[in-house]
């Protein structure tokens, strides 16, 4: 009869066991640090957008476009509360219980900038509003693709840095 051949293997996992430790929490930091990375970049292509369309008066609406934290691994961009009228326009506003647009020094600049007096101004937005411009929807889509891009490329640099050095530590 034959006996059965009792063949044990052991594998000693600490060096991978290890890495992956290392890794994980490197992960966490690179993950943090490229969410913060985008939102600062989409910030700044959003100023960068306002300043070419010429929505630049007073500078309010580009110093007002900052970047939030809201957790660890999560930033938001935030503007200006006035940023949806012009992202979205406004409609007409008749009749006596309309809202009139509020006399700030902003508004009345831009006024003057197109030539205009605040309440010639305000007569035409009371009758006609104004009308959509939204640019940072489209701004941030076009930024997703390049971001895809360079988030793989980094990623795939920070793998292969950390393949390398585990390379040497095994022999």
């Amino acid at each position: 009869m034959v006996r059965p051949v009792k063949i044990t293997i052991e594998v000693d996992d600490s060096q991978l066991r290890d890495f992956a430790g290392r890794f994980v929490g490197n992960m966490s930091r690179f993950t943090t640090a490229q969410a913060r990375g985008l939102a600062v970049m989409t910030r700044n292509r959003i100023r960068k957008v306002m300043k070419e369309k010429g929505m630049v008066v007073t500078g309010s609406l580009i110093k007002g476009t900052v970047v939030r934290k809201l957790s660890n691994n999560t930033y938001i961009v935030q503007s200006r509360g006035y940023l949806r009228h012009i992202e979205r326009g406004t409609r007409r506003r008749l009749g006596p219980n309309s809202k009139q647009i509020p006399r700030l020094a902003g508004t009345m600049m831009w006024a003057r900038k197109h030539g205009m007096s605040f309440w010639k101004m305000q007569g035409i937005i009371k009758k006609h509003g104004t009308k959509p411009n939204p640019f940072t929807r489209v701004t941030i889509l076009r930024m997703k693709e390049e971001y895809l891009r360079d988030m793989s490329r980094r990623l795939n640099l920070y793998i292969q840095s950390g393949a390398r050095k585990t390379e040497t530590l095994g022999g």
